[in-house]
């Protein structure tokens, strides 16, 4: 998609037209990569070379001209100088009719718009608003040329003084572009601080043009544009799938300076989590690593902010293997985990750990791709954590972990875990039938498990949205 950015400013004085053309990239935001192709900041002259414009100043009140805010009350230019400018220049027009200059007209150069959707942001001020100064027959007018095919127009503005007095005086955008202004929908400018505005183009090709039309047929009216931007938009498939680097300490587990490995020998072939929030994947391992500690459960979720990361917004889960060192691996112990992804729309997603007896956590922003991975770790400082230190358990070393005592996983650490835990004290250790009654997984459920861990972590609830 296509777009371009106009800064419009309007003060006493007839409102010149003119035409502005500007490609910029930008970052790809979820399922679209956004470039920004045409970019114009008035900052340096861009006569012939950028655009090209029929700029003339006959008169106080009668120009059609790049300025500056610092000269604009020293030449008498605008009433009340524009404020919010991007920059030092901008352009400006006043009194732009076929008696004094004729139509303000600026055109920019043809941009390779191949491939892209298109849509136009400009900035816009007025040097009077709100008073009544700006007729119908006021305008601007926003047009393109796809591969030479003539001029369209895309977007209009015109002038409201025929509205009650209290809305009257303003440029109001042309919504269905039949000519006149649409009231009330539609974007107004009607203040002398600049604003954006968007407009789309509903074209597509290879070669654009833009173009801007100004009619201000008095002298007490004064339109100022500045840091227009054509933006072209183009479709980007989902990922189908996501390698995660992650890291993260199991609080029960943790030794001092990395996680024990005491239950190594125990540990099933195949991974325990089938069933956790809909998961279900025939993952095994043919050999187990030696340094592996458990199995976790990974999972990817996307959503607009980390509070409505449900458990609805699930795209993906994958189980590995928990090393000594908290990281996360596939079942070879060394590469990092390939989560499978259905039904996300875009490439940033939150990450959450589940364990079989500790707390989940989540990560507390989504997480983007880089060098194709996603990376995080939970271990060394909270502010990676939804919900920072409420979610996690405060570690020696200045290290964080998941909170132990969450025999039943049901997100709460309370008398449920501790009933199931007695039942357990003292019998011999078994991972399949009674293990998650091991807090510290040392293999032995006993009293360190519920005076070190469960009653330490008594009250304690997942910090991950579930519902």
């Amino acid at each position: 998609m296509l777009k371009y950015n106009f800064m419009i400013g309007l003060s006493r004085g007839s409102c010149p037209l003119f035409l502005l053309t500007f490609f910029m990239f930008l970052p790809l935001v979820k399922a679209q990569a956004q470039t920004v192709l045409l970019q114009e900041s008035f900052e340096t002259d861009g006569e012939s070379s950028r655009y090209t414009s029929n700029s003339f100043y006959t008169a106080a009140s009668d120009f059609w001209e790049r300025t500056q805010n610092s000269n604009v009350t020293s030449r008498n230019h605008i009433t009340n100088a524009p404020t919010a400018i991007d920059g030092t220049f901008y352009w400006a027009g006043e009194d732009t009719d076929q008696a004094s200059g004729g139509e303000g007209i600026m055109t920019f150069n043809a941009v390779n718009v191949t491939g892209y959707s298109l849509d136009l942001d400009i900035l816009m001020a007025f040097g009077r608003p709100n008073d009544g100064r700006l007729e119908p027959s006021d305008y601007a007018i926003f047009e393109y040329n796809m591969d030479g095919g003539g001029w369209t127009i895309f977007g209009a503005m015109y002038g409201d003084n025929d509205l009650p007095a209290t809305n009257q005086g303003n440029l109001r955008e042309d919504a269905d572009l039949n000519g006149t202004h649409n009231h009330p929908s539609g974007q107004v400018v009607n203040s002398t601080a600049f604003q954006n505005f968007n407009f789309s183009i509903p074209a597509t090709g290879t070669s654009c043009q833009i173009r801007l039309r100004v009619i201000m047929n008095t002298g007490t009216e004064e339109l100022m544009l500045d840091n227009i931007r054509l933006n072209g938009t183009v479709a980007v498939s989902a990922p189908t799938s996501a390698t995660v680097a992650a890291s993260a300490f199991l609080e029960g587990a943790y030794n001092g300076t990395n996680l024990n490995t005491a239950i190594n020998g125990s540990l099933p072939a195949q991974q325990p989590y089938n069933g956790t929030n809909s998961h279900s994947e025939a993952t095994n391992v043919t050999s187990m690593p030696a340094n592996a500690v458990d199995w976790v459960l990974v999972e990817l979720r996307e959503a607009g902010s980390a509070a409505a990361a449900l458990n609805s917004t699930r795209v993906g889960s994958a189980a590995g293997l928990l090393m000594n060192n908290g990281s996360i691996k596939a079942t070879d112990g060394t590469s990092d985990l390939t989560v499978s992804l259905s039904g996300n729309t875009g490439s940033d997603f939150f990450i959450v750990i589940y364990h079989r007896n500790h707390l989940p956590i989540m990560s507390a922003s989504a997480i983007s791709e880089s060098s194709g991975t996603y990376s995080i770790d939970f271990t060394g400082s909270s502010a990676n954590t939804y919900q920072t230190t409420t979610a996690l358990s405060s570690l020696s070393g200045g290290k964080f972990g998941m909170p132990a005592g969450d025999l039943d996983q049901d997100g709460d650490i309370d008398a449920t875990d501790l009933i199931t835990w007695r039942t357990n004290n003292g019998i011999s250790f078994s991972y399949d039938s009674n293990g998650a009654a091991d807090f510290n997984l040392d293999g032995v459920i006993n009293a360190v498990d519920r005076n070190d861990f469960h009653q330490k972590n008594t009250g304690k609830t997942r910090q991950v949205p579930s519902s």
